[in-house]
């Protein structure tokens, strides 16, 4: 850490690792390891027990190691459920501005190695988030869910809690997914599908006017002849 940044708190037995770089007012909690030529920008703040790889990179305003959203009904009352566990980001991970990050409830949140985090981005608790994955602005994934190697989830897209999502998928912009998906398959829309499905259904949608306008005709051809069979 540079020894000239004001302002950047490192809590106890944390370990910041060689050619890291702390901005001002970055916080860095208690037990927390940082890898090499990692680096914290202003405001984000890392709570207990977050372990960093080497050339991570965390942008302002982002939040890691916060308790994950867990609560239980006792006696009518949201009760909370101690989020005891940790956040582990591995090695060439960057992190946009604005994100969550979530401990987990027992054990650790992952995130894997080369994986790249947009903006406003919420990443729920026990998450284990594989290698090379894109995951762009506003995506929000609830807890224990799972992805593989390689997968694109484009904007505002939003998975399920413990869904698993296979290697290389890639899910469309503003797509609700609500099942497991396999390796290799492309999805888009809510409740996500096959994208060459929802393509088809699009090309449906856009023909409703037309069709609704050939509806109301024959129904008034039908009336018509109706009309006359009833003529005496």
């Amino acid at each position: 850490m540079s020894p000239s940044t004001p302002f950047a708190y490192v809590g106890e037995d944390s370990v910041i690792g060689e050619g890291s770089t702390l901005y001002p007012g970055a916080v860095v909690g208690d037990r927390c390891t940082l890898g090499r030529e990692v680096v914290i920008r202003p405001n984000a703040v890392l709570y207990d027990d977050v372990m960093l790889g080497d050339r991570v990179e965390i942008h302002s305003g982002t939040v890691i190691g916060g308790d994950g959203f867990g609560y239980r009904m006792v006696d009518g009352r949201h009760v909370k459920v101690p989020q005891t566990g940790r956040v582990e980001i591995a090695s060439d991970v960057e992190v946009g501005s604005n994100c969550t990050i979530d401990r987990a409830t027992f054990e650790a949140t992952r995130i894997g190695e080369g994986t790249k985090i947009d903006n406003l981005v919420m990443i729920g608790h026990n998450n284990q988030i594989g290698k090379h994955n894109l995951l762009c602005g506003q995506v929000g994934i609830a807890g224990s869910c799972k992805t593989g190697d390689y997968v694109v989830m484009a904007g505002q897209a939003g998975i399920k809690d413990k869904t698993e999502i296979g290697d290389q998928v890639i899910v469309g912009a503003q797509a609700g997914v609500h099942r497991n998906i396999p390796s290799g398959s492309q999805v888009l829309g809510s409740p996500a599908i096959p994208l060459r499905e929802q393509r088809r259904l699009f090309q449906v949608i856009a023909r409703l006017p037309e069709m609704h306008k050939q509806l109301r005709e024959l129904a008034a051809q039908v009336a018509l002849l109706m009309g006359r069979k009833d003529e005496p």
